[in-house]
């Protein structure tokens, strides 16, 4: 294997660019036209390369390639955290509470509260609804009509750890975006205009 197909294998773009900034290379990216398999395959794609046939690749400094790392793993911790509350409405529908037909923010401080009763063991309708916060609480009638239901200690089990892994990936997807103001703010080395996202 060529220093550039070992550098490219380990990801290790510094070493490919020899420095931090943004370079331009001439190498055939996956999603070209696939050559013949094995040695052949090789001796192709550099007869590709050689005639112009495939546009260079720009290959981002140190910062960007960082920064980009970030914002793509927060995207995946927003998808996860999403997977997770949706996770919690199928469960909460199993023994018949209906809160998401009242309540449009499917995980408000309302909402939270009167899950985290439900855990606690607290069955009656009433003081459930009566834990409605703000505008929620115009919506004491309907609660009450919701939640009604056989919520067992197996649904508070499992919703509480549905809840503390939602929260905890809350807390990574907060610490993430702290990494990122700082990877964005301005310093004295480097300028604005040049950290650019690409995700």
């Amino acid at each position: 294997m060529t220093a550039f197909g070992l550098a490219v294998e380990i990801g290790d773009w510094h070493r490919l660019t020899g420095r931090s900034i943004g370079a331009t290379w001439d190498w055939c990216p996956p999603s070209r036209p696939r050559a013949p398999p094995a040695r052949a395959g090789a001796v192709w794609l550099a007869k590709v390369v050689e005639r112009g046939m495939c546009p260079p690749s720009l290959v981002q400094p140190t910062e960007i390639r960082r920064l980009r790392d970030l914002t793509r793993y927060r995207r995946a911790l927003v998808q996860d955290r999403t997977r997770q509350q949706q996770r919690v409405e199928k469960l909460l529908e199993v023994p018949q509470i209906k809160i998401s037909s009242v309540l449009s923010d499917l995980h408000g401080v309302s909402r939270r509260a009167m899950m985290q009763a439900l855990i606690a063991r607290e069955r009656d309708p009433r003081t459930l609804a009566r834990m409605a916060k703000s505008g929620a609480r115009k919506k004491t009638d309907q609660l009450e009509e919701a939640l009604p239901g056989f919520f067992t200690d197996h649904h508070a089990t499992i919703l509480k750890m549905m809840l503390d892994n939602s929260d905890q990936i809350g807390a990574q997807r907060t610490a993430r975006d702290a990494l990122i103001a700082d990877a964005i703010s301005p310093s004295p080395d480097t300028r604005p205009a040049s950290l650019i996202v690409c995700t």
